[in-house]
């Protein structure tokens, strides 16, 4: 018997790598959009709604999947210019290797997937915040160090699994 809603690292590493960014930007479409912002807070009269729920989930999901196409676009390319490069990785051990690795992939790759996917989400949110004029100046500032500090540990999170990958799996 497992209960419905058990949260274990693998739907944990999905909740940080996908819906926290993906709701991230949903928030920001929430400025623009009386819809999107009922789904997230309800009405003044009424408490958000199940039906709300879903449509936030949902659409936070979808989101935090393009969110995480537009990262490996933008920020996997900058990691790798910045000199954090993967192994060439002898896949000849995988198969002994899976219980080790999907320790690795929880444990570093969907953080290193939560900063990188913030580092796209956060900016948009910011965005669409200041283009509907909620956005004030000195928030910039918030925005910049947060930016920095994700991109910081995106860089830290990449190295140190592509770091433990070779070491379990070893090079060609």
């Amino acid at each position: 018997y497992r209960p419905l809603m058990e949260v274990d690292e693998r739907s944990f590493g999905i909740l940080i790598a996908y819906v926290i960014p993906g709701w991230i930007v949903l928030l920001g479409f929430s400025y623009g959009s009386d819809t999107i912002a009922t789904w997230l807070t309800g009405s003044v009269a009424t408490s958000p709604t199940i039906g709300g729920f879903l449509f936030a989930t949902l659409a936070s999901i979808g989101l935090g999947v393009i969110v995480s196409t537009v990262r490996w676009l933008v920020v996997d390319p900058v990691m790798h210019l910045t000199g954090v490069q993967p192994d060439n990785l002898g896949f000849v051990h995988l198969q002994q290797s899976h219980q080790a690795l999907t320790i690795l992939v929880n444990g570093h790759y969907r953080y290193y997937q939560f900063h990188a996917n913030l580092c796209i989400a956060l900016p948009f949110a910011a965005t669409f915040r200041w283009i509907y004029g909620e956005f004030r100046i000195e928030e910039l500032f918030g925005v910049v160090v947060v930016f920095a500090v994700l991109l910081l540990g995106a860089r830290d999170t990449l190295q140190k699994y592509y770091v433990r990958c070779g070491q379990v799996l070893g090079s060609q």
